[in-house]
C-alpha cells in the first residue's frame, strides 16, 4: 500500500472512530451519580468539571494543568478595563508580541477595522477564535476585532506559537482566543467617556454605553449584552506632526496636483513655452498659474491668457494634510447573547449569537486629476487632453495627451495636467458593515473502557456584509467630454454637458453646473460568509506508568464565500479614484486531525513530570470562482497540506517547568489573494531614473511629479499555500522561597516560506533601473518620461525568518497595612527579521534584508517592546500605573528629506542616509472607587499622562506618523461608571 493510501486510510479511520463514538447508544450511558462530576472548560460553554480539567488554547486535550508546552498569555477582564480602551483590537495591539496592523488611526488605506498582527508576520497569519471557534474574516483573511465588544469578554488567551496542526490554516504566528462571559446572574450598566487634549485642541471624544443581563441555574443559563461605541474624529490639521505631508517642509512634500494646476507640455505647435515659462532640460514647459482672483485666469477681465502662466516650483505643491483624519470616526452598535441548556445529565446544547453594526469614515483632500500622457485617467484607451474648442483653453490649440491621435503641427503634447479642483469638496469614504455570527454546539461525555470521553458537534455561520459610499470623485468619461478631449464627442453635442474650466487658477471658478456634470457617487458592496462544521472527541485511551495517555481527534469542514463588487463607473476605469475590478470566489476545506498527550515519566528524581504532545492535521483545499460578477462552480485550484507538531514539557521540580515545541504551519491563500480584481494602488516610491545616477534602461529623461507612483495590484489564481516552521524553547520558574513570584523566558524562531504578497514597488524599480533585470522592466509603464503604472499582483516569494525572546514576570507583594501591590512586566526582544525578496542583482536571484529596528510605511520592527504595570488595592480603592515602551527604529531617507536636512544620520546621498526615531515611553494612570451602598464602580484615568509625543516618521505613508505603534499625540482623559443591579 503506498503512502497516499495509508494516509487516506488513517484519516478515514479517525473520522469513523469519532462518528461511531458519538453515535453508539452505549456511549451515552450515564455514570453512577456517586462518582461523577461535571466538566467545565475555559473555551467552551459547559457546566461540567471533570477533576478540574480545562481546555487550553493550543491543544484539544483537556488537562488539569494550565501551563502547557507552548506559551500562552492570558489577559483578564480586569486587565482589559485597566487599559481605558473601548476596542479589544486597540488593546491587543499594545501587547509586546504585536506588530503592524490596521486600526482607526489609519486614514489613507484604512477601512474602519482593527486587526491584530503577531510577530510582524501580518494580520492574515493570526488565527482569531471566539470561545474556541473561528471568527468571520474579511476577504483578505483578517478579522475586524471591532466586531467583538469588550464588555462581553471574560478573558483573552494569546498562544505565542504556531498551531496549524490543531486549528488549521492561518495559525502561523499564533492564536488569539477571546473567551466570553459564560454564566451571569444579575444586571450591569456601564457608561464611559473620554476626550483627547493635544496640539491645543480638545477632540477625539469617545462614548461607550453597554448593558448586560443574565441568569443561570442548575440546568440552563443565558447572558445578553447590548453595547454602543462612538469614536469621534481628530483632524490631521489639529496636530503639529500631521498638519503637513512631511513635517518641516511645508507644502513642498505635498501633491503636484494643486488648485492652480501643474501643466507639463511639449510645445510642438508653437515651438516655445508661454512668456515667463522656462523650457526644461526634458524639452517641456513645466508651468502653473499665477495666484489671483476668481473667474477667468487669475482674475483676468478678458478671460484666460497665456501671460498668467509661470514656472512650477516646489512650493507650488499642495498641502493636502489638514483635510485628512488623524483618528477616523467609528460608530458601533452590538448585540450578544449566549446560552446553554442541559438536555440530559451528559448532553448540553450551547449557542452564541452576535450582531454588530459599524459605520466608519475616512477623509482625503479633494480628488486630484492627473490627465495627459503621464496621467492615470484614460477613456477608450486614450489619455485625456483639452480640446481647442474648450472655452477655457488659453493656448488656442489642442493639448493632446494621446500619441495615437497627436498632430505635432497643430497641437501641443500634454505630458501631464495635474489639478486639484477644491471646489468639488473633499473625498469622503463611508463604510456600513453588518457582522453576524451564530454558533450552535452539542456537547457531551460518555464512559468507554473505564475512562471518560468528551465530545462536541458544532456549526458556526458568519456573515460580514459591507456597503461603501464614496463622494467627491470625478467621472473621467464625462470629464473628457467637458474638456473637449480629442477622440470623444464634443461637449456641445452632449445633453446636459457643461464645459469644464481646468484653467481657473483659484477656488470658486468651478460652478455647480460644471461639478454636477462630472462628479459621481461611488457605491460598492462586498460580503464574506463562513460555514464551519466541526466534530471533536478527546479523552484517555489507557493508563501508562506515568499517567493516562490522552487522545483527541476530529474533523472540520470549512467553507468561505465572498465577493467585492465595485461601482460600475469604478470598474470601467472612468474614475478619478482607484480603479477596481470585481472579486468573486469560494473556498472549501476538509480536514482531519489527531493529537496525543503522552506521559513519559512522573514522580522520579529530576522528573516530576515529562510529557510529550504529538499532533498532525491533514487538510484538503478547493477554490472556485474568479469570474467577475459570479461565483463559479468550476474548481480553479486545489491543494493539500499536512502539518505536524511535537511539544515537550519537563518539570524537574514543583517550581520549574521547561518546555519546547516544534510545529509546521500553513496558510491557504484567501479569496482576496487568489481572485482580487486588478485595482489601483499608489505607494510611495522613488524612480531611480529621476533621482539617481548610474542607472540603466531609462529610455530617456524621467521626471517624478509625485512621491506616490501608481501600481496595479490584484489576485493570482495560481498561488500556493504558505508554509512555516516554528520552534520554541523556554522555562517557567515559580520559586518556593519567593511566594507570589513567577518568571518565564521563551525563545521563538519562525521560518515562513512561499510568502504570498506583492513585491514592493521599490524592489521592482531598483530591479529594472539599477540591477538591469528586464523582467522587472516588463512590469513598468512609462509615458512622457513619467512612470504611469507598475504591474504588481500577488506572487509566492522568498519569505521571512524571524526570531526573538519573550520575557514575563509578575510579583504579588505580601499584604501591607497600605494595601496590596502587584507588579508585572512583559518584554519582547526581536533579534532578527530577515525578509527574502527577488533580486536579479544577486547571484541567487534573491536578497535578504534584516528589518529588525527599521520602519515601514505603516509600521516597523522595533527590537524591543515592553509593558510594565503596578496595581494597588486597598479596601474599596484601587489604582494602576502602566508604562509602555517602544525601542528606537531607523527609517530610510528619500530625496526630499535629504534636500531638507531631515536625515539625522546624513551620508553623501539620500540612499546612504537614514533617520533615527528615538525610543518612546508612555505612562498611564487609573483609579477606581467601589461604593458598597450603590454597588457602583467609579473610574478615572489618563492615558499618556506625561504627554509624550511620538517620533516623527518622515517616510510614513501619511501624517508623518506610524499608526501601528504610536499613540495619538496628546493626553486622553476618561471616566467610567459601572452599576450592578
Amino acid at each position: 500500500m503506498n503512502s497516499n493510501q495509508i494516509s487516506k486510510a488513517v484519516r478515514l479511520a479517525l473520522v469513523a472512530g469519532a462518528v461511531s463514538a458519538v453515535a453508539a447508544p452505549a456511549a451515552f450511558a450515564a455514570d453512577d451519580q456517586s462518582t461523577t462530576t461535571t466538566t467545565t472548560t475555559t473555551t467552551n460553554n459547559s457546566n461540567s468539571t471533570n477533576l478540574g480539567k480545562i481546555e487550553v488554547t493550543g491543544t484539544r486535550i483537556k488537562r488539569t494543568d494550565v501551563e502547557t508546552a507552548q506559551p500562552v498569555t492570558i489577559l483578564t477582564q480586569a486587565q482589559l478595563k485597566q487599559t481605558g480602551l473601548t476596542s479589544i483590537g486597540d488593546i491587543l495591539q499594545s501587547v509586546t508580541q504585536a506588530g503592524s496592523a490596521l486600526n482607526t488611526t489609519f486614514n489613507n488605506g484604512g477601512n474602519g477595522s482593527t486587526n491584530i498582527d503577531l510577530r510582524n508576520l501580518g494580520a492574515n497569519r493570526v488565527l482569531v477564535l471566539v470561545n474556541g471557534r473561528r471568527w468571520t474574516p474579511a476577504l483578505n483573511g483578517t478579522v475586524d476585532l471591532n466586531t467583538i465588544p469588550v464588555s462581553i469578554i471574560d478573558h483573552v488567551e494569546i498562544l505565542q506559537d504556531g498551531a496549524s496542526a490543531i486549528y488549521g490554516s492561518d495559525a502561523i504566528s499564533g492564536v488569539v482566543n477571546i473567551i466570553t462571559v459564560k454564566t451571569y446572574n444579575g444586571a450591569e450598566a456601564t457608561a464611559y467617556e473620554s476626550i483627547y487634549n493635544g496640539g491645543g485642541h480638545w477632540d477625539g471624544k469617545v462614548n461607550e454605553y453597554d448593558f448586560t443581563v443574565g441568569s443561570s441555574g442548575d440546568k440552563a443559563g443565558v447572558v445578553m449584552n447590548v453595547g454602543y461605541v462612538n469614536q469621534h474624529e481628530i483632524w490631521a490639521g489639529n496636530r503639529d506632526i500631521s498638519k503637513e505631508p512631511i513635517r518641516g517642509v511645508g507644502s513642498a512634500g505635498g501633491s503636484s496636483a494643486s488648485p492652480f494646476g501643474r501643466f507639463i507640455t511639449v510645445p510642438t505647435a508653437t515651438g516655445a513655452c508661454p512668456t515667463g515659462v522656462t523650457l526644461t532640460i526634458y524639452g517641456t514647459c513645466d508651468m502653473t498659474l499665477r495666484a489671483g482672483g476668481k473667474g477667468g485666469l487669475a482674475g483676468s477681465a478678458t478671460g484666460p491668457s497665456l501671460t498668467n502662466f509661470r514656472d512650477f516650483a516646489g512650493a507650488d505643491h499642495y498641502n493636502f494634510a489638514p483635510l485628512n483624519y488623524f483618528v477616523t470616526p467609528n460608530e458601533r452598535t452590538s448585540f450578544y447573547a449566549q446560552g446553554h441548556y442541559d438536555l440530559a445529565d451528559n448532553l448540553t446544547f450551547t449557542t452564541d449569537i452576535l450582531f454588530n453594526k459599524r459605520s466608519s469614515q475616512q477623509s482625503l483632500a479633494s480628488s486630484p486629476l492627473f490627465l495627459g500622457l503621464g496621467g492615470s485617467s484614460f477613456v477608450n484607451g486614450q489619455a485625456i487632453g483639452v480640446g481647442a474648442t474648450n472655452p477655457y483653453n488659453p493656448f488656442g490649440h489642442t493639448l493632446n495627451g494621446s500619441t495615437s491621435t497627436f498632430n505635432p503641427a497643430t497641437q501641443d503634447l500634454l505630458v501631464l495636467l495635474a489639478l486639484r479642483p477644491t471646489d468639488s469638496g473633499r473625498r469622503v469614504f463611508n463604510q456600513n458593515v453588518d457582522t453576524a455570527q451564530f454558533t450552535g454546539t452539542f456537547k457531551g461525555y460518555f464512559n468507554l473502557g473505564g475512562n471518560e470521553w468528551d465530545w462536541d458537534l458544532g456549526y458556526t455561520y458568519g456573515d460580514n456584509y459591507e456597503t461603501d459610499l464614496t463622494t467627491g470623485l470625478f467621472n473621467t468619461e464625462r470629464l473628457a467630454t467637458a474638456l473637449d478631449s480629442p477622440g470623444v464627442a464634443p461637449c456641445a453635442s452632449q445633453p446636459g454637458c457643461v464645459p469644464f474650466n481646468a484653467f481657473g487658477g483659484a477656488n470658486g471658478t468651478l460652478t455647480p453646473a460644471m461639478l454636477n456634470y462630472v462628479l459621481f457617487e461611488e457605491h460598492d458592496a462586498s460580503e464574506r460568509q463562513m460555514r464551519d462544521f466541526t466534530g471533536n472527541i478527546n479523552g484517555s485511551l489507557f493508563d501508562m506508568p506515568a499517567g493516562p495517555l490522552g487522545l483527541a481527534l476530529g474533523y472540520e469542514y470549512l467553507e468561505f464565500n465572498g465577493f467585492q463588487h465595485p461601482d460600475a463607473t469604478v470598474s470601467s476605469g472612468n474614475t478619478s479614484g482607484n480603479v477596481t475590478q470585481p472579486t468573486d470566489g469560494r473556498e472549501k476545506t476538509a480536514a482531519e486531525y489527531i493529537e496525543f498527550d503522552i506521559p513519559l515519566v512522573a514522580d522520579a528524581p529530576g522528573f516530576k513530570m515529562l510529557d510529550l504532545d504529538l499532533a498532525n492535521r491533514w487538510s484538503q483545499f478547493k477554490w472556485f470562482g474568479g469570474t467577475p460578477g459570479t461565483t463559479s462552480s468550476t474548481v480553479v485550484h486545489t491543494a493539500n497540506a499536512t502539518t505536524g507538531r511535537a511539544a515537550l514539557k519537563w518539570q524537574p521540580s514543583d517550581s520549574l517547568l521547561i518546555r519546547a515545541s516544534w510545529s509546521q504551519g500553513f496558510r491557504a491563500p484567501s479569496i482576496s489573494d487568489l481572485f482580487f480584481g486588478n485595482s489601483d494602488s499608489f505607494p510611495q516610491a522613488s524612480d531611480p531614473c529621476a533621482h539617481g545616477t548610474g542607472v540603466v534602461n531609462c529610455g530617456g529623461p524621467h521626471t517624478q511629479p509625485n512621491q506616490q507612483i501608481r501600481s496595479t495590484v490584484g489576485g493570482n489564481a495560481s498561488l500556493h499555500p504558505e508554509k512555516a516552521t516554528s520552534r520554541a524553547i523556554g522555562f517557567v520558574y515559580n520559586p518556593d522561597f519567593i511566594p507570589g513570584f513567577d518568571f518565564s523566558l521563551d525563545y521563538y524562531k519562525i521560518d515562513l516560506e512561499q510568502q504570498v504578497t506583492a513585491i514592493p514597488v521599490q524592489t521592482i524599480l531598483n530591479g529594472c533601473y539599477i540591477n538591469n533585470n528586464l523582467q522587472d522592466c516588463s512590469y513598468i509603464t512609462v509615458k512622457g518620461g513619467i512612470i504611469t503604472d507598475i504591474l504588481d499582483t500577488n506572487v509566492n516569494i522568498g519569505g521571512v525568518k524571524t526570531n526573538g525572546m519573550d520575557l514575563a514576570t509578575h510579583y504579588k507583594f505580601p499584604s501591607t497595612s497600605a494595601g496590596d501591590f502587584k507588579l508585572g512586566l512583559d518584554w519582547t526582544f526581536l533579534r532578527n527579521y530577515d525578509q527574502t525578496l527577488p533580486n536579479s542583482g544577486s547571484p541567487s536571484g534573491f536578497s535578504t534584508t534584516d528589518l529588525a529596528g527599521s520602519t515601514t510605511g505603516f509600521g516597523g520592527f522595533p527590537k524591543q517592546r515592553a509593558n510594565l504595570s503596578l496595581a494597588w488595592n486597598y479596601g474599596n480603592l484601587s489604582a494602576t500605573w502602566a508604562m509602555e515602551y517602544i525601542s528606537n527604529m531607523t527609517e530610510g531617507c528619500v530625496a526630499l528629506m535629504f534636500a531638507n536636512n531631515l536625515c539625522s544620520q546624513r551620508g553623501a546621498t539620500a540612499a546612504t542616509s537614514s533617520n533615527y526615531l528615538g525610543k518612546t515611553i508612555y505612562h498611564d494612570v487609573q483609579g477606581t472607587y467601589h461604593s458598597d451602598d450603590l454597588n457602583t464602580d467609579f473610574t478615572l484615568g489618563i492615558r499618556n499622562i506625561l504627554d509624550k509625543q511620538p517620533p516623527t516618521a518622515d517616510t510614513a505613508f501619511a501624517n508623518s506618523f506610524l499608526p501601528a505603534f504610536y499613540r495619538v499625540p496628546g493626553r486622553q482623559f476618561y471616566g467610567r461608571i459601572s452599576v450592578k443591579f
